[in-house]
């Protein structure tokens, strides 16, 4: 092979190298652009939740402001629907679980349902699976699937531990949510097994502060009455 044969092989590999190191650079700079317009996204909508959720308690004076939110939020989710295949590696377990929690407020239960199982399968640490399959649980529950929540409720029960306080703690505030959302539902019986439990792991709770805290949690949520729910036990 002639000297100007191989300068033009070097050059034109010089060249891909090249074009292959400004496109990879290129793909990251528009990850990057998308990533920064996604926690835009998400930083609008849980401020918009939180303003809702304000304006609700007081929602028959302001009907008409409320549509006007629920608006802007459904622009805000499908737009943050948009931007989510684009950068799916870039996305947290804790942001599959905000969209998954504002679609259910929106009455999109499907997408809801399949952000909250995406968000359990991407949940970055054992803790925070536990989390999500709570969340997942109290969904499932809200809309009467209840032996799919009630498993979903298990899975987070058998995946805790009991090493230290916050894992006890973790555990009991487990039992309490699925206790409270059974006695919601008529289940009495059940809650009040489940309430039990949370009772159990309370006392072995070593931090006085921490268990009395969970105490009251627990004596609040019992006192909480649902006087048109029939027991479906």
């Amino acid at each position: 092979m002639e000297f100007k044969d191989i300068a033009s092989v070097v050059a034109l590999v010089i060249s891909l190298v090249s074009l292959f190191i400004s496109l990879r650079q290129k793909k990251h700079e528009t990850e990057r652009t998308i990533r920064e317009k996604l926690t835009d996204t998400f930083t609008k909508i849980t401020a918009m939740d939180v303003e809702l959720i304000k304006l609700e308690m007081n929602i028959n004076k302001n009907i008409n402001l409320t549509r006007i939110f629920n608006q802007q939020r459904r622009f805000l989710v499908n737009q943050a629907q948009y931007f989510l295949p684009k950068i799916e590696r870039l996305v947290s377990d804790s942001e599959y679980a905000l969209l998954a929690n504002t679609l259910e407020r929106t009455g999109d239960l499907e997408s809801a349902d399949y952000y909250w199982r995406k968000s359990i399968e991407k949940s970055s640490n054992k803790l925070n699976k536990i989390y999500n399959i709570r969340g997942y649980a109290r969904f499932l529950f809200k809309f009467k699937n209840f032996n799919q929540g009630r498993k979903m409720y298990q899975e987070a029960v058998d995946m805790s531990t009991r090493e230290n306080d916050k894992d006890v703690y973790d555990l009991a505030d487990t039992y309490i949510l699925w206790g409270a959302l059974e006695r919601e539902h008529g289940f009495f019986d059940k809650a009040e097994e489940y309430f039990d439990l949370a009772g159990r792991m309370i006392n072995k709770i070593e931090s006085e502060g921490q268990k009395q805290r969970l105490k009251n949690y627990l004596n609040d949520i019992k006192q909480v009455n649902y006087p048109n729910v029939i027991s479906s036990n």
